[in-house]
């Protein structure tokens, strides 16, 4: 999400430290770029309160979603147009800005619908710098695979277990009505999975590639007396934290953890899930990833791939706030990339859907639950900031607003290999 610079804008940045602007007397100084991308808003209204308290409006009045940007260092415009969507984020993280009506979510709705983040672009250098990662990670490596998934997911059990509901499920849930608690939803979420894999209470097997905190596993388990159920990741505190689960309910005799790339699974299943997970293997290790799963699946085997996907062109990439601060080395797979990479491993696809309004409903869950225990959150202390905090919010507004109205998809695609 970086702002448009425009050809002769963009040779005033790189060559003059001088921004060209749009002001009179009445409105406040904004740069040319900026402000010729907010004119393109038609859909809700965005009111800018600058640090001198004046104002200035963008779009149409009771059109949309509605909300005042509070700017406290002008500095910012300078920020979004050299930067982009890092310059966005760590500018909030600064406390640059703030909303004051409406909400965080409502101002990235405004610049989805208007599809602004089409115009929106980083620099020369920053996009040359993702072309340059995107590069050397040709393939991903596992080393570099294992540090990505600690970078995220390590933050630790006790901040996580703040946000999402107590299965520890941190993927899109199902939700069937309105009054349904996170729990609920994502239960209903494994159930929608087992029952479109037809899984049938026989001696059986089953493996959960990216498996968290065990939330599959645990829920398998409990509905299949019959089915050995194994789960792999790369976080060391996650596959700590479902060891310790699965012991004490006695579940461990049917299921185990193992710390493990998905690379080096071995073993055939009868099952396959990856729930939320695809999303961290890189474009360039699509093939191993669906190699991998031709190897494990036994011949005539059902599997399921949950995953976040991107309705946007190639040629957008990756976002490079989203890339330094939440998801390193992390890419949003095309429907398209996914089924072309199936066919190639052979595997028979036999059902898609599309869930993104139930990624809506769940990543309100998790904010509302950020929210109450912020407190919390705050007391443990370390890395957990204020800035930190701030990121945090950053992080699922945008996310959520991306579901609501931007390019954000959420898939499962159901799949066979040949008998």
């Amino acid at each position: 999400m970086g702002f448009l610079i425009e050809k002769q804008a963009q040779q005033d940045i790189t060559h003059s430290p001088q921004l060209r602007v749009v002001s009179s007397k009445a409105l406040p100084v904004v740069p040319i770029a900026a402000h010729r991308l907010l004119q393109q808003i038609h859909y809700g209204t965005l009111r800018i309160v600058f640090p001198n308290g004046k104002t200035q409006t963008y779009g149409r009045q009771n059109s949309g979603y509605d909300c005042t940007w509070r700017i406290h260092n002008e500095n910012l415009f300078i920020r979004l147009i050299q930067q982009g969507s890092l310059g966005l984020g760590e500018s909030y993280m600064d406390g640059e800005w703030e909303i004051l009506h409406g909400s965080l979510g409502d101002f990235f709705c405004i610049l989805f619908q208007n599809k602004l983040w089409e115009h929106i672009r980083e620099d020369i250098q920053t996009r040359l710098r993702i072309l340059l990662q995107h590069l050397l990670r040709s393939p991903t490596r596992l080393t570099s695979s294992s540090k990505n998934v600690r970078d995220h997911y390590d933050l630790g059990n006790t901040f996580f277990s703040y946000m999402l509901d107590r299965s520890m499920t941190y993927s899109c849930g199902y939700q069937r009505s309105p009054d349904e608690t996170l729990f609920e939803i994502q239960q209903n979420k494994y159930s929608l999975i087992a029952d479109k894999l037809a899984i049938r209470d026989s001696d059986a097997s089953l493996v959960d590639v990216g498996c968290g905190w065990g939330g599959m596993l645990h829920y398998i388990t409990q509905r299949f007396a019959n089915i050995h159920a194994t789960g792999i990741t790369l976080s060391q505190k996650q596959y700590h934290y479902v060891k310790n689960v699965l012991g004490p309910k006695g579940m461990s005799n049917r299921a185990k953890a193992l710390l493990l790339d998905y690379r080096e699974l071995d073993g055939t299943f009868d099952y396959f899930v990856s729930i939320g997970m695809f999303e961290h293997v890189g474009r360039q290790s699509y093939s191993q990833f669906m190699g991998m799963i031709r190897r494990v699946l036994r011949p005539g085997g059902r599997g399921l791939l949950h995953t976040i996907s991107t309705a946007s062109a190639p040629e957008e990439g990756s976002d490079p706030w989203l890339m330094k601060y939440i998801f390193p080395g992390g890419y949003l797979p095309r429907l398209e990339e996914i089924t072309y990479e199936m066919r190639r491993a052979g595997l028979i696809i036999t059902h898609i859907e599309n869930l993104r309004e139930h990624y809506v409903h769940t990543i309100a869950h998790w904010r509302a639950n950020f929210n109450k225990h912020r407190e919390q959150v705050l007391k443990l202390g370390g890395q957990y900031s204020e800035r930190f905090m701030r990121m945090w919010e950053f992080y699922l507004y945008s996310v959520e607003a991306s579901f609501r109205t931007g390019p954000c998809q959420l898939y499962q695609v159901l799949f066979q290999k040949e008998a």
